[in-house]
C-alpha cells in the first residue's frame, strides 16, 4: 500500500485492467475519500485503510470491483458518497454509519464489521439494490448490544439465509418492495435472530408471495410495518 497523511479529501485513479489496476492506500490519520476511479468493465480491488473515521464522499469503485474499507481507529461514516462494487467489506474498529449511513451499489457479498462497544459499534447501510440477506455477514462486538440497520432502496429484502445475533438489534428495512422469505415450502429460507427486530417494507407486505412466512426468534420487540394497499400490505 502507499502510506498517506492527509488533511483533505484524496481522489484514485488508476487505468490498467483487472489486478494491473489494484488500488491499496494507507493513510495515518482521518480520511476523508472522494472518487476512486477504475476502469470500467473489469474487476480491480480497492482496499483503504486509516488511522481515524473514514468518510465517503465520492464514489468509490464500479461495479466490477472488490471494495474493502478498514480503521484501525474510529468509524466508517457516510459523507454524500457511494461505494460501488462486486463485494463490499467495512471493517471499523468502532462504529459503520454512525451518524451518516454509508451508502453501497454492490451485488455479492456485504461484509460488516464492527468493534465498538455498544452504541458506539452500530452498523447503518442503505443499499441502492436489492438484498437477499445471504450476501450479508456480520460482525459486531459480543459482550455487548449493537443495533443493526440495513437499507434496500430498490428491494425487495429477501431472507434466504440467517442474519442476526440473540444480543444485538436488527432492522431490515425494504423502501420499494417487499420482505421475503427466500425458501418455497414449511422451510424457513432464514432465521432473523435478534432481541428487538424491526422490519419495515416501505411500499410493499411482509412474507408476501409463494414463499410464505419469515422465520424470527427475538426476546424483546418485533415490530412490523408495511405500506403496501390491500393484500399488498399483509404480514405472515
Amino acid at each position: 500500500a502507499i502510506g498517506t497523511n492527509t488533511s483533505g479529501t484524496v481522489t484514485l485513479t488508476s487505468g490498467a485492467a483487472n489486478a494491473a489496476g489494484d488500488i491499496a492506500v494507507s493513510d495515518s490519520g482521518t480520511l476523508s475519500v472522494g472518487n476512486v476511479t477504475t476502469a470500467v468493465a473489469t474487476a480491480q480491488t480497492v482496499t483503504l485503510t486509516s488511522g481515524g473515521t473514514m468518510t465517503i464522499g465520492g464514489t468509490v469503485g464500479n461495479a466490477g470491483d472488490a471494495v474493502s474499507l478498514a480503521t484501525t481507529v474510529g468509524d466508517i461514516v457516510g459523507g454524500g458518497g457511494s461505494i460501488v462494487a462486486a463485494g463490499v467489506t467495512l471493517n471499523a474498529t468502532g462504529g459503520i454509519g454512525i451518524g451518516t449511513a454509508v451508502n453501497t451499489n454492490s451485488t455479492g457479498t456485504l461484509s460488516l464489521t464492527t468493534g465498538g462497544a455498544a452504541a458506539a459499534g452500530n452498523i447503518t447501510v442503505v443499499e441502492a439494490n436489492a438484498l437477499p440477506t445471504s450476501r450479508v455477514t456480520l460482525s459486531t462486538d459480543g459482550a455487548s448490544t449493537q443495533t443493526v440497520s440495513l437499507t434496500s432502496t430498490a428491494g425487495p429484502v429477501t431472507v434466504d439465509a440467517s442474519l442476526g445475533a440473540a444480543g444485538d438489534n436488527l432492522t431490515l428495512i425494504a423502501t420499494a418492495g417487499d420482505i421475503v422469505d427466500g425458501t418455497a415450502g414449511a422451510a424457513f429460507g432464514g432465521t432473523l435472530t435478534a432481541t428487538n427486530l424491526t422490519l419495515t417494507a416501505g411500499a410493499g407486505g411482509i412474507g408476501v408471495g409463494a414463499n410464505g412466512a419469515i422465520g424470527t426468534s427475538t426476546t424483546g420487540t418485533l415490530s412490523l410495518t408495511t405500506g403496501g394497499a390491500a393484500a399488498a400490505g399483509n404480514i405472515t
